[in-house]
């Protein structure tokens, strides 16, 4: 993954866990923690500076690689599932679906596409329940993060 790719993701799954206001300290932090360990691998890329609102959503969907689209909507739709409240019914609050609506529609995936994604999400999250693990599963690599037990 390119590092403006890498970079707008962890700013757009920043967004996606905030929307519901339901996310632990300790998630938070561990949101800003990759974003700033991201910042201090890409100084050299300015694509923050590209966006006339860097909470708009559908600015950021702009600046991913076309090839990272999927990924990045399926990540989304893990953040969302897994920062949740315990006492929520639905898998995705309103909140976060609406935010994740409008990266769909920034990402221009069609609607057989964002089922496809939200399945396999769906899949996915039965093996990485918690937000660290998510995230992890798909940054760890790019990142000399200590293994949480």
């Amino acid at each position: 993954m390119d590092l403006q790719s890498a970079g707008v993701i962890l700013r757009i799954l920043n967004l996606v866990a905030l929307a519901d206001g339901g996310v632990s300290l300790e998630e938070e932090n561990l949101l800003d923690s990759l974003s700033k360990q991201y910042k201090l691998q890409a100084k050299i890329i300015n694509w923050e500076d590209q966006l006339s609102d860097p909470a708009c959503i559908e600015e950021l969907a702009a600046l991913i690689n076309p090839e990272q689209r999927e990924l990045a909507m399926k990540t989304a739709v893990m953040v969302a599932s897994a920062s949740r409240h315990q006492q929520d019914d639905e898998f995705i609050c309103e909140q976060e679906r609406e935010i994740l609506s409008r990266l769909a529609t920034g990402l221009e995936l069609s609607p057989d596409q964002l089922q496809s994604i939200e399945s396999a999400a769906a899949e996915e999250i039965k093996e990485h329940p918690n937000l660290w693990q998510v995230l992890f599963s798909l940054f760890g690599n790019r990142f000399d993060f200590p293994v949480l037990g």
